[in-house]
């Protein structure tokens, strides 16, 4: 299993989790006997919602399955391969980098970009295992 596949299939699971968990927050939402505990469980289903939502994008992310419109580098497509390498340099977190890294390796393919993507992806990701 190469390590996108791994990672995909843990996103899947913490995507059924965290499905699961909300399902279970609004059942327990309708039984809860007062207010407090009714709002308790709402906020509960609400931050798993969210959960769900950024987990289902990080697996799109991972799977170069994001729109142009979601990447962290605006206007990408519409950029040249060094103003695209430029602006990929300048990214601070590591999914970002792999974000483009998965979108250009399945669209445009501009080795420029691609070098950039990878290099800035391995930076970030060191420098965040240093700290």
């Amino acid at each position: 299993m190469t390590d996108t596949a791994a990672v995909v299939a843990q996103l899947r699971v913490l995507e059924q989790l965290t499905r699961t968990e909300n399902r279970i927050a609004r059942l327990r939402t309708v039984q809860a006997r007062t207010d407090e505990t009714r709002r308790e469980l709402t906020d509960n289903a609400r931050r798993a919602e969210g959960r769900l939502a950024r987990t289902l994008h990080g697996t799109r992310g991972v799977r170069g399955a994001l729109t142009v419109g979601e990447l962290p580098v605006g206007g990408h497509d519409d950029l040249s391969v060094p103003d695209a390498a430029r602006a990929v340099r300048e990214l601070d977190a590591p999914e970002d980098g792999q974000a483009v890294l998965r979108y250009e390796e399945r669209r445009k393919n501009r080795a420029g970009v691609l070098t950039a993507a990878r290099t800035r992806h391995a930076e970030v990701a060191r420098e965040t295992v240093a700290h």
